[in-house]
């Protein structure tokens, strides 16, 4: 059966987006999560191309334990991208008119369905971490070790947190505007941060030397090594403040 998905860059760039979108309501896991970014990543970088593009959706980076549980993922993101209040998020109606971006949807999920895979039966179990992403913001829960974790960015600086359940469960249950998510996130326990100082001399502060243990899904290391492979940059470490579970009215469930 045919895997491709042919359209014009501008309606590739609104599909694509559109779907990032979608998911930025709901729960996902590891897999999903990467899925999504690989997907909003095309969106962003689309343009850049050639003036139309073809999508295969053999190229998405599907984990083999998983893939039937993706796909049914995918499928909801395709239903919710359908309703009209997921494209004013993003005013796509001003981009692409719904019956233009509709039958792409459609044409994804026909993919989709008859997609052939060979599921992993190694009995191996999985890895209980779940994410929800937001525009500039990241959260973690990782079920297995009872750790929440958080990340956020924008215009050079990025910060890393460990957060109570509370705040993760606010995050994940309700839809929150970006500067209410932030609010909620920086309550937590900081990190790590960095930032791309406006003089051109970066730094990076740790507050927390187990940071790449307490969130190794994060951007943290990528960002530590992009300021030092970028500037002649400054490193901080500070002793590190109470976890989450010591600090009042944050509890660790």
């Amino acid at each position: 059966m045919e895997k491709i998905l042919r359209m014009s860059n501008r309606e590739g760039e609104c599909f694509f987006l559109l779907l990032a979108k979608a998911a930025e309501a709901v729960e996902m896991t590891e897999s999903q999560l990467t899925i999504i970014e690989y997907l909003e990543d095309i969106g962003h970088h689309i343009l850049c191309g050639a003036e139309t593009y073809t999508f295969d959706i053999r190229d998405i980076p599907w984990d083999k334990n998983c893939v039937s549980e993706d796909i049914a993922f995918l499928q909801k993101m395709i239903g919710s991208a359908r309703q009209p209040e997921t494209m004013e998020k993003l005013y796509f109606y001003m981009w692409q008119p719904a019956e233009i971006i509709c039958p792409l949807l459609e044409q994804f999920s026909e993919l989709l369905e008859g997609m052939s895979y060979d599921a992993a039966e190694d009995g191996t179990e999985k890895t209980k971490v779940f994410f929800k992403k937001g525009s500039g913001w990241k959260v973690c829960r990782d079920e297995n070790r009872k750790i929440y974790t958080a990340e956020y960015g924008a215009r050079g600086y990025y910060k890393l947190y460990e957060i109570a359940r509370e705040a993760y469960d606010k995050l994940v249950r309700e839809i929150v505007d970006e500067e209410t998510a932030v609010d909620l996130i920086r309550e937590g326990r900081i990190l790590f941060e960095t930032d791309e100082d406006a003089n051109g001399r970066g730094y990076c502060i740790v507050h927390d030397e187990k940071y790449q243990e307490l969130a190794p899904w994060s951007s943290a290391k990528r960002k530590y090594e992009c300021i030092y492979g970028r500037y002649d940059a400054v490193e901080r470490r500070v002793p590190p403040v109470p976890p989450v579970s010591d600090i009042p009215n944050l509890p660790r469930v």
